[in-house]
């Protein structure tokens, strides 16, 4: 390289790389330099909130479905004991059915998702006293539900 340098310099050609350049061309370079730097920097840093943030709504989203799961479970137990049920207890039920419904659409994991649909398919006839379900069917699926709750709670730490 040295050698290229000492010919060029004797054909009248600068003797250094950097002769010749105009004077704007470094502080360019290093500028452009720095904003892509900056760029990537925002991107990943804001990618990282972004995930950040998913995944506390999904931690919160998981919360509340366990509290409306149980809520639900109240209801229907205190409606299935009624020998008249009242217009407060259906309501009561109504709010609670549709309060899981509504938060279950918060769920992003379809595992989740189908076991409160499992676990909503055998309560609601068991509380409902349907004889052909079981307290165990219905005791299965509750614990199946908040196990695999657990499981995705604990994915998104």
């Amino acid at each position: 390289m040295l050698l290229t340098w000492r010919v060029l310099a004797a054909a009248g050609e600068p003797s250094s790389p950097t002769q010749g350049v105009d004077p704007w061309f470094a502080p360019t370079i290093g500028l452009v330099g720095v904003v892509a730097g900056a760029f990537v920097v925002g991107w990943l840093t804001s990618r990282r909130e972004r995930v950040a943030r998913r995944q506390e709504s999904q931690r919160a989203a998981l919360y509340a479905l366990q509290e409306a799961a149980h809520r639900l479970r109240l209801a229907l137990e205190a409606y299935g004991r009624a020998e008249e049920p009242s217009k407060k207890l259906t309501k009561a039920l109504d709010d609670a059915t549709g309060q899981l419904q509504i938060t279950k659409h918060r769920i992003v994991c379809e595992t989740v998702r189908s076991r409160v649909d499992d676990w909503y398919a055998v309560a609601y006839p068991y509380y409902l006293n349907d004889q052909e379900v079981t307290l165990a069917q219905t005791d299965k699926a509750w614990d199946q539900l908040q196990f695999d709750v657990g499981i995705e709670l604990r994915r998104q730490v």
